[in-house]
């Protein structure tokens, strides 16, 4: 099994970002990934975007378009999202 750890290095974590990243650093070929393992990324949030927002679906959408399956998991209050 294969683990990456993104830790944020400000105060805030801009999801846009962490989406690209997963989708064009952590699984690519380079970093270790392997063709006949499935790709999945779990993302643990505090809750909804706050910045690049209108960067954070398409991010989405080309990151599950990649073949990256995505679970996103909130600690925040009730927080319902379908990526």
């Amino acid at each position: 099994m294969y683990v990456l750890i993104l830790m944020p290095v400000m105060l805030c974590l801009v999801t846009s970002d962490a989406f690209r990243v997963t989708r064009d650093e952590c699984f690519s070929l380079n970093r270790g990934n392997r063709r006949n393992t499935p790709d999945v990324a779990l993302f643990i949030t505090d809750g909804f975007p706050t910045v690049d927002v209108p960067n954070t679906m398409p991010e989405a959408d080309s990151t599950k378009a990649a073949g990256i399956h995505i679970i996103a998991v909130s600690h925040a209050c009730l927080l319902t999202v379908t990526i």
